[in-house]
């Protein structure tokens, strides 16, 4: 259920920074950087925008929570594109202990990743007693968590230091998606009310599988129940609408959801998508066109506590959708 567990791990280390920084959407506060999506698979998550320069240094100001992280690499590139941000952004990366102790050995082993970690840094502490394979380092934490146990999370969040007063993105990369729908749904919930406690601000990005019910979604859904990864979540949030009606219900201010095809006409820079294009030649368009209406990215925001809800957006499906169609989301999910 974590993405990329099955990737070859000596990749870990791949991936160029980007050429310039991304531009922010509409959406205000993400910055949408997602690859064609045949060849970036789930790498349609986004980093926050970077703080001011002005911020005093060595000062947190902005804090990333990726769930089920897996063996992905954000924070390496995000480190080296905004490295004249050092030190101002908390990062961390949720998974389950096995990964976690995996992706720390292959960390630990390699210099450049250790540096980029600042893992050689004096001053770091050492991996917390009974839990092998977590690594803390001054704005980096790797640590071990079971996003059905809320209470395990809590701890974790807690031995990374997490400030939810900060603006947070939570990220999440196809990993709800494989989780029973209410177990998920408190996910989403359990992110939003952290927020709303520490009177904060965070948004949630999740990436994942959606339209079930017609020929190529069918075929999806058994392809992966054969290979021992059902969709547990897809049936009970089966369209944008009802994802936008499910983070909604959970308590985020307002909601949008888009199908990857509508990412990358509309969402992305055009100069990205050339430069996308220009990798190799592509002529299989219409299995691009269905890949891409079969995967979205839903974005949750959670407004100032000081600020109004907002829920007339100009773009997204279902934006400011009703209470009522929350609550008829959430039952058809708890059934």
């Amino acid at each position: 259920n974590n993405k990329n567990n099955n990737n070859n791990n000596n990749n870990i280390t791949s991936g160029e920074p980007h050429d310039r920084a991304p531009k922010k959407p509409k959406t205000g506060g993400v910055v949408n950087d997602v690859d064609k999506g045949l060849r970036g698979g789930t790498q349609g998550g986004g980093t926050p925008t970077p703080p001011p320069s002005e911020a005093k240094k060595g000062a947190i100001t902005h804090q990333i929570v990726s769930l089920g992280a897996g063996f992905d690499t954000s924070f390496f590139k995000l480190r080296r594109y905004y490295a004249h941000h050092d030190g101002h952004y908390r990062y961390i990366e949720v998974d389950f202990n096995d990964v976690v102790q995996r992706k720390s050995a292959l960390i630990t082993s390699t210099p450049e990743l250790a540096k980029l970690a600042s893992l050689d840094q004096p001053g770091v502490p050492p991996p917390k007693a009974g839990i092998p394979g977590e690594l803390h380092g001054p704005f980096y934490h790797l640590v071990s968590g079971d996003l059905r146990d809320l209470e395990g999370l809590d701890k974790a969040m807690e031995r990374c230091g997490a400030d939810f007063s900060l603006p947070t993105l939570f990220l999440s990369e196809c990993v709800l998606i494989y989780m029973p729908p209410k177990l998920s749904t408190n996910v989403i919930r359990w992110a939003c009310e952290k927020a709303k406690q520490a009177r904060g601000t965070a948004q949630f990005v999740a990436y994942e599988q959606v339209r079930p019910n017609d020929p190529f979604g069918v075929t999806m859904m058994r392809n992966l129940q054969g290979r021992g990864c059902p969709l547990l979540g897809l049936k009970a949030y089966p369209t944008l609408d009802a994802q936008v009606a499910r983070y909604l219900g959970a308590g985020w201010s307002r909601a949008w959801s888009w199908d990857m095809n509508t990412v990358y006409s509309e969402l992305l820079d055009p100069s990205d998508r050339t430069k996308a294009e220009r990798i190799e030649l592509f002529d299989e368009f219409e299995e691009w066109h269905l890949f891409g209406a079969h995967y979205c990215i839903t974005v949750g925001v959670l407004d100032s506590p000081d600020k109004e809800a907002i829920s007339t957006g100009e773009e997204g499906v279902g934006v400011g959708s009703s209470k009522k169609d929350a609550s008829e989301a959430d039952q058809k999910a708890s059934t």
